[in-house]
């Protein structure tokens, strides 16, 4: 006889991994730690922790790290490993033990290459707002230069 999953064993393990998220990002709040970008899968009930790409190098290292030493007790951390574009991958999967067996994950990190971190600009936005406004700022102005261009050369 064949074991099925079901859509409720689902929901229960999405339940499971929610009650150790809740337990991570407390800790996070507690120890301030910096905040990832939490996914919990469908079919697995997997917790994946990304580090946000909108930081800085150095702040990403910094995120990954403090987040490492946290789960080093339940998990391995990958070697570092390259990436295709010449950045740098980072990786620890963890199973943080509960009464109703592990919850499996990772926390992940992609550095971008050196030479591409130190060509942002230094007055660019951080926050997704700030970038917002700035780029229908930039927006405006290439559509004012288009209709500009556009009355001199019809003129």
């Amino acid at each position: 006889m064949a074991f099925e999953i079901t859509n409720r064993d689902e929901h229960r393990w999405q339940l499971r991994t929610a009650e150790v998220l809740t337990t991570f990002i407390n800790h996070g709040f507690d120890a301030d730690l910096p905040t990832l970008d939490w996914t919990i899968a469908s079919g697995t009930g997997a917790l994946v922790g990304q580090v946000s790409v909108l930081d800085p190098n150095d702040k990403r290292r910094a995120a990954f790290e403090a987040w490492a030493q946290f789960l080093a007790a339940y998990g391995e951390r990958w070697p570092e490993h390259p990436r295709m574009n010449g950045g740098t991958h980072l990786h620890l999967v963890f199973k943080y033990p509960t009464n109703r067996g592990d919850v499996k994950g990772a926390i992940r990190c992609d550095l971008e290459p050196a030479d591409v971190d130190d060509d942002v600009e230094a007055d660019a936005p951080r926050d997704p707002k700030e970038l917002s406004e700035r780029l229908e700022a930039e927006a405006a102005d290439f559509m004012d230069d288009d209709l500009e261009r556009r009355r001199s050369t019809a003129g």
